[in-house]
């Protein structure tokens, strides 16, 4: 009876803190969107830029929106949790007649992709960060005397749209921003698909929510036609997850992640901050004493590589010795100069930049503190994951600032998200409480969409 109790106390008061989680978050939006930008002006000036810096571009996304959209917003969510509260067989009816339709046919799949894509497209993002407006430049000039513009650091990536560009721009005119857009917009209605089908693979039952939940994040502006080169790295990474789940559940060999975390490598080399993961898994194989499994995927790695480097150097697109120029080795071993100094302002810039990514990831700190993360090799596989995507967030850099670097950072920002809604929707407490899940999205969505529109309109 005591032990009863005592287990009814915890899940009250852990579902307080998940309520106060979500009640803060709302709270902070609406103070940086109402009352801060009145009352900054009437305090001290030093006192009002250290609220600057702390309230940042992370959580006053709410500025770019007109008063009445949020009133709609707040309706609207209001009106949804209702529904959900006296009829929650009918989001449960949804959530399985979806599934069922995307899981047996193809026309649906198909839709889904085009559909996202469209929308990605429609309102992609017209505001480009200094990095953006060199590849106006670069591929032209590069296409024209090499064949592709391309760096040890995005190789395929943007070999890709060095090639994309080339043939669109013949075709139909299309300047280097239109196509870094319609590629984007592309590659983003296909990593829809593939984080569908972990969704529904990672939790059954609750695939619906956890899709939701994590296409309302901050880092989805990432395929709303962003010019830069990370967006098929982006999806490659996706496949690798979700194929890397298929091992985990004995579905697939290890050979195939190996090859999706080789290719993603070669668009772009943030994806090795990964290798730790397929590490973990060639410790499971061999584990199962298929040692030779095990070898032959950190070989396919190392050849992929190799390979995808030959041959460019071969082909004089990109000659093997100005690797020791790319930002992987330092820009000529010159490491410590990638590597943060720590600051105040810097790490407020760097929480921020998180807050906008992703705004709900301090909520893995409940299911840790109240011991509810869950116990299997997935999440193992993606503690892993994340722990060393982080590294990249918190250790690496900015080279062109925190804020102008955002997608650079966004994969780690996925990956955490994948990870934290995971382990939410894995917490017994939650299990019966949709208004709760709604919050969390609404939230999550209202904010993304205030930046990704203020994006679309510049």
């Amino acid at each position: 009876m005591e032990k009863q109790r005592s287990g009814s106390i915890c899940e009250q008061t852990e579902l307080f803190f998940y309520y106060a989680s979500t009640a803060l978050v709302a709270i902070l939006y609406l103070l940086c969107r109402f009352v801060l930008p009145r009352l900054l002006p009437h305090i001290p000036q030093d006192i009002a830029e250290t609220i600057r810096t702390i309230f940042s571009f992370g959580v006053s996304q709410l500025k770019h929106l007109y008063f009445y959209w949020i009133i709609l917003w707040l309706v609207i969510t209001i009106t949804i949790i209702i529904l959900a509260q006296r009829h929650p067989l009918i989001l449960c009816d949804l959530s399985s007649k979806i599934t069922s339709c995307l899981q047996k046919r193809f026309l649906w799949r198909l839709s889904m992709v085009l559909g996202f894509s469209i929308v990605f497209f429609i309102f992609r993002n017209n505001t480009l960060n200094p990095d953006g407006y060199g590849l106006i430049e670069k591929i032209p000039g590069d296409v024209a005397t090499l064949g592709a513009h391309v760096t040890h650091d995005e190789m395929m990536e943007l070999y890709f749209h060095s090639r994309f560009w080339y043939v669109t721009n013949r075709l139909f005119g299309w300047s280097v921003i239109t196509s870094y857009q319609v590629l984007s917009a592309a590659a983003g209605g296909i990593f829809i698909l593939l984080l569908w089908d972990f969704c529904t693979i990672a939790l059954p039952k609750k695939s619906l929510p956890f899709f939701i939940l994590v296409i309302v994040g901050g880092y989805m502006q990432l395929f709303f036609g962003d010019v830069e080169n990370y967006t098929l790295t982006t999806t490659l990474i996706m496949a690798y997850y979700l194929c890397a789940l298929l091992h985990i559940k004995g579905s697939v060999p290890l050979i195939l992640p190996s090859i999706l975390l080789a290719a993603a490598m070669s668009f772009h080399l943030l994806a090795g901050f990964l290798l730790p993961s397929l590490l973990y898994l060639g410790y499971l194989e061999m584990k199962r004493r298929k040692f030779v499994s095990a070898f032959l995927s950190m070989i396919t790695i190392a050849s992929i590589l190799s390979s995808v480097l030959i041959l460019l150097d071969i082909s004089g697109v990109l000659p093997l010795a100005k690797i020791f120029s790319s930002h992987a080795l330092g820009s000529g071993g010159n490491y410590l100069e990638k590597i943060i100094t720590p600051s105040w302002e810097y790490f407020w810039g760097q929480i921020n930049l998180l807050a906008l990514l992703f705004p709900f990831y301090f909520l893995l700190l409940i299911p840790i503190v109240y011991r509810h993360v869950a116990s299997n090799r997935f999440n193992s596989f993606m503690m892993i994951s994340t722990i060393f995507m982080m590294l990249l967030f918190f250790l690496w850099k900015a080279q062109i600032g925190i804020y102008n670097d955002w997608n650079l950072f966004a994969n780690c920002a996925i990956t955490l998200s994948l990870w934290v809604w995971y382990n939410v929707l894995n917490t017994p407490s939650i299990e019966q409480k949709p208004a709760l899940l709604i919050s969390f999205g609404a939230i999550s969505f209202i904010h993304t969409i205030s930046w990704i529109l203020s994006n679309h309109q510049s």
